[in-house]
C-alpha cells in the first residue's frame, strides 16, 4: 500500500467567508430572478404588486451583495476567486434585477 506524502501548505491563505457567502447569495438571487420570470409568463405577463415588492428587496439585497463584495475584495491573505465571482455574479445580479424593474416602470 502506498503511503500519502504530508501535503503541506505554504500560505496563509483562505477562502474568504464574506466572498463565499456573496457568491451564495448571488446565486440564490438569480434563481429567484428566473423563477419570477417563469411566473410571470405562466400569468402572461400581469403579476400583483406583491411580486414588485420583492423585486424590491431583491434590488436591495443584490446592492448589500455588492458592498459585501467590495469589502471581500480587499480582504487580505485570502484567495481572491470567491470574491471576485461574488462580484460578478452579485452586479449582474443588481443590473437584471433593477433593469427589469426599470422596464416595468417605464410600461
Amino acid at each position: 500500500m502506498a503511503r500519502r506524502r504530508n501535503q503541506f501548505r505554504f500560505t496563509g491563505k483562505s477562502h474568504s467567508k464574506k466572498g463565499i457567502a456573496v457568491s451564495f447569495a448571488s446565486v440564490v438571487s438569480l434563481v429567484v430572478y428566473a423563477v419570477f420570470v417563469a411566473i410571470s409568463i405562466n400569468n402572461q405577463g400581469t403579476l400583483s404588486m406583491y411580486y414588485g415588492s420583492v423585486g424590491v428587496i431583491w434590488i436591495v439585497e443584490s446592492l448589500l451583495a455588492v458592498i459585501f463584495a467590495i469589502q471581500s475584495i480587499r480582504e487580505e491573505d485570502s484567495f481572491p476567486l470567491f470574491p471576485r465571482m461574488g462580484m460578478v455574479l452579485s452586479v449582474l445580479s443588481l443590473l437584471i434585477w433593477a433593469g427589469t424593474y426599470g422596464l416595468g416602470m417605464m410600461g
